[in-house]
């Protein structure tokens, strides 16, 4: 049976895939009380900004069932393709939420599911390796939590290759987040919460996980675009 996670009072069946944690529709949908047709419909329109097996997988029905419960019976066509999205994935199709209960949801479902997955282990023994002559550890060791400190070298490459400085492309990053979210609001927030003010404007897309996913998509699509034009270079 598979371990469960209680979110908002609703309780998630833990899903992973490629070693890490997903979700289905029916997952989000469930736990953010909301219609799958309004989240399926904006994943199809958006979907070109989604990036296959980085925001999420597809698989049919039966490997979804052979995941979950192998010995479980199929119902309805096996064929059928569920798509399983990742922590990125999930926080771009729940863009179009924008009510209470949604941020309430995404902050307790990332922090509880999907980063709790990577979070450090209990330190076990050593293992002894034969003739070895040292040992390894089977202890995770924790992801840098800055976004801008984990992406730096690609806005450095971007400013190389557009021929601007570093402040400018984290500027012109901060306008696009900021022509779909409001970040003097989630600046009041962050203050609100945190009980001081962000000591960088990058702070803010660290805290808010839907912001951060938005960087990235933002810096990688950009990346691309910079790539395609320097092919025949």
């Amino acid at each position: 049976m598979a371990e469960l996670v209680k979110i908002e009072g609703t309780e998630l069946a833990i899903r992973e895939y490629n070693g890490q944690r997903v979700v289905t529709l029916d997952d989000i949908c469930s736990v953010h009380k909301c219609e799958k047709k309004r989240l399926s419909r904006h994943f199809e329109r958006k979907r070109k900004h989604f990036v296959e097996n980085e925001d999420y997988y597809t698989i049919t029905r039966k490997e979804l069932s052979d995941l979950m419960s192998p010995n479980s019976k199929i119902v309805g066509n096996p064929n059928i393709k569920i798509h399983l999205f990742t922590e990125s994935g999930y926080l771009m199709v729940i863009k179009c939420l924008d009510d209470d209960l949604a941020w309430q949801v995404q902050r307790q479902l990332v922090n509880a599911y999907f980063k709790a997955k990577a979070q450090p282990q209990t330190a076990v023994a050593p293992v002894q390796v034969e003739d070895a002559k040292y040992n390894t550890s089977n202890t995770l060791v924790p992801k840098v939590k800055s976004w801008y400190i984990r992406n730096r070298s690609n806005l450095e490459w971007v400013a190389y290759k557009t021929n601007c400085k570093l402040s400018y492309v984290c500027h012109r990053l901060l306008k696009r987040i900021g022509e779909e979210y409001d970040l003097d609001a989630a600046k009041k927030i962050y203050e609100e919460e945190t009980g001081h003010s962000p000591q960088y404007p990058l702070d803010i897309v660290d805290y808010f996980p839907q912001l951060s996913a938005m960087a990235t998509w933002w810096l990688n699509d950009l990346i691309k675009v910079i790539e395609e034009e320097n092919k025949g270079d």
